[in-house]
């Protein structure tokens, strides 16, 4: 076999020229319709009640927008609003009014509730509360449930209306199936007997689901439990034994979630109990077995919040006394949550007893989640707190003195 001793040179020699053929012809920017990796970009947008609108380049939206099709325009209207540099679009106010009213003319919720917060707010129009209300009225007409809440707090207030509770009733009444806000809002008017007669059975209730439905952290959410504890104090016997009474929709809940439980399915077992608790929000027996499932599934901050409502609204004799295990269970679990994630510390709703005898109550600070990066824990005594010398120490965090772990 012969030796070929300038192959090697050759094939370098033609990698070489392939290279700087490539090397020397220019590149061509992608054009704003395409990426570089080949397929080009898509624009999608869709509202209910209206449809989708996709477009594959800036221009076709504008395009679009210009010959009245509302969904581009709303695009349009939002890209303006935020500022899209990818786009080429810088945020502007009057620009985003001005598609954001075009589709609100022609239909758009989003725009009609969007071009109600421009005008409540004064962005890219003059500051206009009586017209911020015109566009929200439109948007809640159709089902917008941020419009339908605000709205009420407009005519809450008398803000770009006459101050109307009834009529503030209404909306929140509309939207509190789907928000906490809305709940909230109804309790503070039952209890003040403002748009309905006063009525505080109604008004715990609607209390009671807003703590269920508010994030926690949320300031509403405090206010909520606040307010839920406060009135629960002043039920009269009979007003306590109509919110224990359960309704038909309570009693149903609980049977499935009784079959759940024979099925060791804790998943929608819990999800039963919820929905029977949120059904008769006062019944203790149903709050105290929905503290226990939750207990079952490590979900101890509801648990607990759930089993100290259980224990308010009075619990039969034969149950206190699981409660009571129930509820050292629960601090116990809250104490391993604390050292294994400082992310899910429980949320302070309780008293903390120091090593000087201080109590000291958790919720007058905000019910505050952790400090200095370190978890804060409730229902614990003397000895958890014992100056250092216990599981836990006592230290000092802006002037408020809680417990934490070591």
């Amino acid at each position: 076999m012969k030796h070929r001793p300038f192959c090697g040179v050759r094939l370098l020699l033609f990698i070489l020229i392939t290279l700087c053929a490539s090397a020397c012809t220019p590149m061509q920017p992608p054009s704003p319709s395409t990426s570089s990796s080949g397929p080009r970009s898509t624009f999608t947008y869709e509202e209910t009640g209206i449809g989708s609108f996709t477009a594959h380049s800036v221009e076709e939206v504008r395009k679009a927008a210009d010959q009245g099709v509302v969904l581009a325009q709303v695009m349009l209207g939002r890209a303006y609003y935020n500022g899209r540099w990818e786009w080429g679009v810088p945020q502007d106010y009057t620009e985003a009014a001005k598609w954001y009213r075009q589709a609100a003319d022609r239909g758009s919720i989003t725009a009609q509730e969007t071009l109600g917060d421009m005008y409540s707010e004064g962005k890219g129009v003059p500051q206009d509360y009586t017209e911020a209300a015109k566009w929200y009225g439109k948007a809640a007409d159709r089902g917008a449930l941020g419009a339908q809440v605000t709205l009420g707090d407009m005519y809450y207030e008398g803000k770009g209306v006459p101050q109307d509770y009834t009529e503030a009733v209404k909306w929140y009444r509309k939207a509190a199936n789907r928000d906490g806000i809305a709940n909230f809002n109804l309790g503070r008017m039952y209890r003040d007997g403002k748009g309905v007669p006063k009525d505080a059975v109604q008004a715990y209730n609607f209390f009671t689901v807003a703590v269920a439905k508010v994030p926690i952290g949320e300031p509403r959410y405090e206010e909520a439990v606040k307010a839920r504890d406060a009135l629960a104090a002043r039920l009269t016997a009979a007003q306590r034994a109509e919110i224990q009474n359960p309704s038909l929709e309570a009693q149903q809940h609980y049977k499935v979630a009784t079959v759940a439980l024979k099925n060791n399915d804790l998943e929608v077992a819990a999800e039963e109990l919820n929905q029977a608790a949120k059904a008769s929000p006062g019944n203790a027996l149903i709050l105290f077995s929905l503290a226990t499932v939750q207990s079952k599934l490590e979900r101890v901050e509801v648990a607990m919040e759930n089993l100290k409502r259980a224990k308010q609204f009075g619990l039969p004799p034969e149950q206190r006394e699981a409660a009571e295990e129930l509820e050292i269970n629960l601090t116990y679990q809250m104490k391993k949550l604390c050292v294994s994630d400082i992310n899910q510390c429980p949320v302070i709703t309780g008293a903390c007893i120091c090593n000087d005898g201080t109590e000291i109550n958790m919720a007058a600070q905000g019910s505050t989640r952790k400090m200095a990066g370190k978890c804060c824990l409730t229902q614990l005594t003397k000895e958890d707190c014992n100056g250092g010398r216990g599981p836990n120490k006592c230290e000092d965090h802006g002037g408020v003195r809680s417990v934490v772990n070591k």
